[in-house]
C-alpha cells in the first residue's frame, strides 16, 4: 500500500458491502473525490487511517457472479457495464428506449453509481433490438438466453476491485471491516 493501492476482494451475495459510502441517485459525479474513514483490523493492531476512494469510477469496479442457466427461452441476458449510472436508472432509460415496462427487466442486484460495474439482465426483446441501444458510459453484451427472468438476489456475490489513494502504507492486512452502511 503506498499512496495508491488497489485491493480485490470477493463477497458472498447475502449483502457484503465494502467501502460503500453515501452513492446512489444523489451521489456526486465521478470526478468528485470521497475522503472516508476506514478501520483496518490486523488481529493484534488496529489502525485509523485517511484516504480516499471512489476519486474516479475506475476506482471501485463491482463484478457479478451468476450462474445462468442458459437454453432456448423468452429473455435474453446480457452482461450491462456501466459506469455513472445506478441500476435502477438505467435500467428506465434501457426500457423507455425499447418501449417495454421496466418490471420487465430483470437483474439481480443493485450496483452503485459512482463505480464501473459489470452486471447481468434479461430483457424480453430481441438481442439486435438491444444491442442496437446507444447510451452513454452503457455498453450491453449478448451472453445467451434462458427461460427465467433474472430476479433480485439471484447472483452468486460480487467481486470488487477497489483503489485506495492518498493513503500511508500499511504492513498487511488480514481483514477488512465490514460496515453496511446506506448504499444508494
Amino acid at each position: 500500500f503506498a499512496r495508491k493501492s488497489r485491493l480485490g476482494v470477493s463477497a458472498a451475495s447475502k449483502g457484503v458491502k465494502l467501502f460503500n459510502f453515501g452513492c446512489g441517485r444523489s451521489a456526486a459525479p465521478c470526478n468528485k473525490t470521497m475522503t472516508v474513514f476506514i478501520v483496518f483490523i490486523n488481529f493484534k493492531l488496529f489502525l485509523k487511517i485517511w484516504m480516499k476512494i471512489k476519486s474516479i469510477c475506475e476506482d471501485f469496479v463491482v463484478k457479478e457472479s451468476m450462474d445462468l442457466k442458459l437454453c432456448e427461452g423468452r429473455y435474453n441476458y446480457f452482461l450491462l457495464e456501466k459506469k455513472n449510472w445506478n441500476t435502477v436508472e438505467v435500467i428506465r432509460e434501457i426500457a423507455k428506449r425499447l418501449k417495454i415496462k421496466e418490471r420487465e427487466i430483470g437483474f439481480a442486484g443493485n450496483k452503485d453509481r459512482k463505480a464501473w460495474t459489470f452486471q447481468h439482465v434479461s430483457i424480453p426483446s430481441s438481442k439486435e433490438r438491444v444491442l442496437g441501444l446507444k447510451i452513454k458510459d452503457v455498453n450491453l453484451k449478448y451472453v445467451g438466453s434462458g427461460k427465467e427472468r433474472i430476479s433480485l438476489g439471484e447472483l452468486e456475490g460480487n467481486y470488487f476491485e477497489i483503489v485506495i489513494r492518498d493513503i500511508d502504507s500499511v504492513d498487511k492486512v488480514d481483514r477488512i471491516v465490514n460496515y453496511f452502511v446506506e448504499q444508494r
